[in-house]
């Protein structure tokens, strides 16, 4: 619960440091006059994108030497998305992937190792599109200190993936605690995806078409508020944006992202308010795109015993880290 109040903050003030000198009307006024039928169009593609995710997924688990039908993929993707997205809670929508997985059949290993993989390879084509659009990134920044940023966070993932594949070739006395080896046992499924290029190219390419995706639909958006960005500046820009947000210190990505999409679309001549507005309507459009996943867990037979379980590993969870 207190990591829930802290992430609130953090998105109360970084929206507020964004936005606090704006003027309220003209931003109410700007999301008032937007294009209904755009925005539907890019919620809708939004959430066709919950069911390519979810074939991601299958491809996988099925890397690392398990099985699991697209069908009960695509349910537990979007109940996921419920959680990750629109409801504002200390439970993630991965930790309930883990759990609907577990309870399928599937070893807890299993579980845990392919939502966590599934992830990695999303982040892994985000890092891969953000260094080919490098050259135009550092056209559109010029000299500005800024071009350097996207660079760091590139070597640095490099650098952690290096170590997660490595970590199980460690002393043995490392792995004399569960949690040491549960990550050798990551470790060893990270290398069945990241390095059989059968298992590789599937997920990297449907997540490519995934991240192209979000980006258009964030053109979609773009044109519905009537701003002067191409599709080619959301193409390069947008994969940026949602890898900054993805940093897990705020709620599903609010603030961090208006702050990144204020800075980026700043860069293409977008004025601050418009970019800040354009953040905030992909913000509802993925909340709004989520609410059928909250839908059909309300009506899940396991409802009551899943929120029993997954509110107890939230407290212990927060009790073992606070002080």
């Amino acid at each position: 619960m207190i990591r829930i109040f802290i992430k609130l903050a953090i998105s109360a003030v970084l929206i507020w440091l964004v936005s606090r000198n704006f003027d309220v009307a003209a931003l109410w006024a700007s999301i008032s006059a937007a294009r209904i039928e755009l925005l539907a169009a890019s919620a809708l593609l939004l959430a066709a994108l919950i069911l390519i995710q979810a074939w991601r997924w299958t491809f996988v688990i099925r890397a690392i030497e398990s099985e699991m039908p697209l069908g009960a993929a695509f349910r537990h993707v979007l109940i996921g998305n419920f959680f990750n997205q629109t409801l504002p809670s200390s439970i993630g929508g991965d930790a309930v992937r883990v759990w609907r997985v577990y309870k399928d059949g599937h070893t807890l290993s299993a579980a845990f190792n392919s939502v966590v993989l599934d992830r990695l390879t999303a982040l892994a084509a985000l890092c891969i599109m953000a260094a080919l659009a490098q050259p135009a990134i550092f056209d559109l920044i010029g000299d500005n200190p800024a071009r350097w940023a996207v660079p760091a966070i590139l070597v640095l993932g490099l650098f952690g993936y290096v170590c997660l594949m490595s970590f199980d070739r460690l002393p043995e006395t490392v792995f004399r605690w569960p949690v040491t080896r549960g990550v050798a046992a990551l470790a060893r499924d990270a290398r069945k995806v990241f390095l059989r290029l059968q298992a590789l190219a599937p997920v990297l390419i449907i997540s490519v078409f995934i991240h192209m995706s979000v980006a258009y639909s964030v053109y979609l958006i773009a044109l519905a508020l009537g701003l002067d960005v191409t599709l080619l500046h959301c193409l390069i820009l947008v994969p940026i944006v949602i890898l900054v947000s993805m940093l897990p210190i705020s709620i599903a990505g609010w603030g961090v992202r208006e702050g990144a999409m204020v800075t980026a679309f700043g860069f293409v001549g977008v004025p601050a308010e418009q970019a800040f507005v354009l953040s905030v309507m992909f913000g509802f459009t993925v909340m709004i795109v989520g609410i059928p996943g909250g839908v059909l867990w309300f009506l899940s037979d396991r409802r009551k015993v899943e929120a029993v379980h997954l509110s107890d590993v939230a407290d212990s969870e927060s009790g073992a880290k606070s002080p």
